[in-house]
């Protein structure tokens, strides 16, 4: 191409416009088909959601974590049940069909199926039967004491941040103190030094066992842990 026809581009007549916009419209036309043969072939597929059954809010469908199959073992199956559903139900409408849409695309895909599976076999007709069903079969009571045995089971190994560890009690602890709001447990930072304590090696246990003590601060307690790593 001349730089005349970069410059000064050749004017299309009428009727090769229309020839490229009939072109344009086929194309659509062809997307829009293989759209509709890819909904009708595969029934795991999340349909496009309209933007009346979507609410305009912080929270959009698209950002809700997905759920896996293997989080829903242990203490926190259950809240984590319960914040999921939350997060559909601040996203979307009230509409059922919306809702399960959006639940079918934010879990894996063993969970996908069993959402599917329900609906084949008409064991959920609401949003609310979904939800319960979901409860019924991953929710699990557990008591208090093996609540708090699950927890003591957890370890420190000095090979890992001592700050990693102390999140991950941190958060478990927080699920059992929700699950038993009314139990009393005991003194939650004492009992993260205490496991940190135990993941030393002998000579750095000598040098840190007399900042056990309840009043000493487990950030410091951490601090010098790290020094001694």
């Amino acid at each position: 191409m001349s730089w005349e026809d970069t410059i000064f581009p050749e004017v299309k007549t009428e009727e090769e416009k229309e020839k490229d916009a009939d072109k344009v419209r086929r194309f659509e036309d062809l997307v829009d088909e293989l759209r509709t043969q890819l909904n009708q072939t595969n029934p795991f597929h999340t349909p496009q959601l309209s933007m009346n059954s979507v609410k305009e809010g912080l929270t959009r469908h698209r950002d809700i974590p997905l759920l896996e199959l293997h989080q829903l073992q242990g203490l926190d199956a259950t809240a984590r049940l319960q914040m999921f559903f939350e997060l559909i139900e601040q996203c979307s409408s009230s509409d059922t069909t919306t809702r399960i849409q959006i639940a079918k695309g934010r879990v894996s895909s063993e969970l996908s199926i069993l959402i599917h599976n329900y609906q084949t076999n008409q064991k959920i007709e609401t949003w609310a039967a979904l939800r319960n069903l979901f409860e019924t079969e991953f929710a699990t009571e557990v008591s208090v004491d093996r609540a708090w045995q699950e927890l003591e089971a957890m370890g420190y190994d000095w090979g890992e941040s001592p700050q990693a560890f102390t999140h991950r009690f941190i958060c478990q602890h927080a699920v059992i103190a929700t699950k038993f709001p009314n139990e009393k447990f005991p003194n939650r930072d004492k009992t993260i030094k205490r496991k940190l304590w135990y993941g030393l090696p002998a000579a750095s246990r000598e040098k840190l066992e007399g900042f056990l003590d309840e009043g000493y601060p487990l950030r410091k307690f951490i601090d010098r842990l790290e020094h001694e790593r």
